[in-house]
């Protein structure tokens, strides 16, 4: 006859450690369905498209109502999502740009988009880089306030982006 270890320990292993997992998924699941909630907002945002309607607006805007090649300034997401959906150029994504090179557009880029420089130097900034259009959404927002450039006139606007022009002149 065989030991009671012997004939039930495999599938009284199996069982207790099915149930130790089915418990630990209930908080997961729980607090996965209770945050999703805080982070979007289902009338505007299809879970089965990205980018949102918004955004998608503000791109199409920018294809239909902007010289062709024009240069756009946006942070890594729009920027990457511009050269899709347009025909214009972009600054603000490290595509085409060497290691050295991108560090210093991110840090220019940023501290454009955070307000943090003088009228003056963005001005010269803009013109040195023949940008035209400013795309100016959720993260171009998160670290800044451009509103403040006085050169700066919006174009288009939703709830989630403007999108403005520069009125510069080339140099």
């Amino acid at each position: 006859m065989k030991s009671f270890a012997m004939r039930f320990g495999k599938p009284l292993f199996f069982v207790s450690m099915s149930t130790v997992i089915l418990y630990s998924m209930i908080p997961f699941i729980t607090n996965f369905v209770s945050n999703i909630f805080l982070f979007t907002d289902y009338k505007n945002f299809s879970i089965f498209a990205f980018p949102v309607k918004r955004q998608w607006e503000a791109y199409e805007f920018l294809d239909r109502n902007t010289p062709k090649e024009s240069v756009v300034l946006a942070k890594y997401e729009a920027a990457n999502n511009i050269l899709i959906a347009s025909h214009n150029r972009v600054i603000g994504n490290n595509q085409g740009w060497g290691v050295a090179a991108g560090q210093e557009m991110y840090k220019k880029r940023d501290r454009f988009l955070s307000g943090g420089m003088k009228e003056e130097e963005a001005r010269d900034y803009l013109s040195d880089n023949h940008i035209e259009y400013i795309y100016y959404g959720y993260q171009e927002k998160y670290k800044g306030d451009i509103r403040g450039y006085s050169f700066l006139t919006p174009v288009f606007s939703n709830a989630d982006v403007t999108i403005y022009t520069t009125k510069i002149l080339k140099k």
